[in-house]
């Protein structure tokens, strides 16, 4: 997450920064949010790890006090949860002052608000596949999901992840088409209004390319998503809309459809969307981009990075011919599922991204003749997708054939 800003004189100017830290005091040091966007040289905050673990120690010791203070308090449970997700102590442990897992469920039993059950047992899913309990969380998921059948706008945005998690990605489009408040944003940062007629299936655009269905469905999704657009926004604002609808759906989807229009204008606030494009024309670029992209991670945990952005690095890299290095930039997200963030089930990009990560991982491993890491991953897949819409079957068939062939 990054702070925005903006100056008014002697012309508006808009900025940004990542936190940092000074002595004890967080601090922010704004930077021209185009340079900052594009990664320029300086505009790092050399201290961000540093602050981000100040952050959780500090978060850590009130809601652990919360909780010691009112040990039955359903938000003290939640929030300490949270925090404890963060600093990685998420296994079963009899006591939720020291287990994610354990305060979670705590909390579950005593929440009554009905959108904070719907929170809590969306928490639940995210943790048990980040302890690698990969059947459980599917089951939960799928209890969760057939519970609420008709959800409210809200309820519908906590459930979209976790339908993209367990397979179900015609519901999740279904789910998520219904929300109205999340904004489209330009790879720039901006938002973006469009009429819901244009937002719904915009957002079921963006599910269908986050788990990489077949290129016909994508296409024709987009086709339609680009005509509602020339119908429903004024020609003035049409240029805007489609950056903002279908730019993510566009780097998503590369794998599948290869560049789009999306690829052809500016993306600064995209750093995927240049390297896709820059694939074709100069393979050499990719590698530098990429290597751009791990200077500026340097001040942080490899699980801070979306898995999503994981995923599609190392889908470039193995276009690129270098497969060591996508097994190695995947191993180091895979290997620390806990470290993932908290947002990995809130946003349907992420949800995907994780089990396309796995399954590539699984591929690359069987590549290389480790059927023991090729069956781990698949195992993984199967676990998750294994009553996946038939969309998802091929993904399925393979990563089923590699766990059987690991057995034999």
């Amino acid at each position: 997450m990054y702070r925005p800003g903006y100056a008014l004189v002697p012309d508006t100017m808009q900025f940004a920064a990542h936190p940092g830290l000074v002595a004890d005091t967080l601090a922010f040091v704004p930077h021209p949010k185009e340079a900052w966007l594009a990664g320029a040289p300086g505009t790092a905050s050399p201290t961000l790890a540093a602050a981000l673990a100040h952050n959780r120690a500090t978060l850590r010791a009130i809601t652990a006090r919360w909780v010691r203070d009112f040990p039955t308090s359903v938000d003290a449970l939640e929030a300490h949860a949270r925090v404890l997700e963060t600093v990685g102590e998420l296994a079963e442990a009899r006591s939720p002052e020291r287990s994610a897992l354990d305060a979670v469920r705590a909390a579950r039993r005593a929440a009554v608000d009905t959108l904070q059950q719907l929170r809590l047992a969306v928490a639940e899913v995210r943790l048990l596949v980040k302890l690698e309990h990969f059947a459980e969380a599917r089951a939960v998921g799928d209890s969760l999901l057939s519970r609420w059948k008709a959800p409210d706008p809200e309820a519908a945005r906590g459930l979209a992840g976790v339908a993209v998690l367990t397979g179900q990605v015609n519901h999740a489009a279904a789910l998520s088409a219904t929300d109205v408040t999340t904004p489209f944003v330009t790879p720039e940062g901006d938002h973006v209004a469009v009429p819901g007629s244009v937002g719904g299936p915009g957002r079921a655009l963006l599910v269908y390319a986050a788990v990489g269905v077949p290129a016909e469905s994508l296409l024709a999704l987009e086709r339609r998503v680009t005509r509602l657009i020339g119908s429903w926004v004024e020609p003035q604002r049409q240029a805007a809309a489609r950056r903002a609808v279908l730019s993510d759906p566009a780097m998503l989807a590369f794998p599948q459809l290869g560049t789009r229009d999306a690829h052809a204008g500016p993306a600064s606030g995209n750093y995927l969307l240049e390297l896709q494009r820059s694939l074709a024309r100069d393979p050499a670029a990719v590698r530098a981009g990429i290597a751009k992209v791990d200077a500026n991670r340097r001040e942080i945990r490899a699980g801070d990075v979306a898995i999503d952005n994981v995923y599609h690095e190392a889908w470039l890299l193995v276009a690129v011919g270098d497969t060591a290095a996508a097994v190695e930039r995947l191993d180091r997200s895979l290997t620390a599922l806990p470290a993932l963030g908290t947002a990995l089930l809130d946003e349907v990009p992420q949800a995907g991204g994780l089990v396309r990560a796995m399954a590539l991982r699984a591929e690359l491993a069987a590549a290389a003749g480790d059927w023991t890491a090729a069956a781990r991953w698949a195992r993984a897949v199967t676990a998750l997708w294994r009553d996946a819409d038939p969309d998802l079957g091929a993904v399925v068939a393979r990563m089923a054939a590699l766990e059987s062939r690991n057995r034999r």
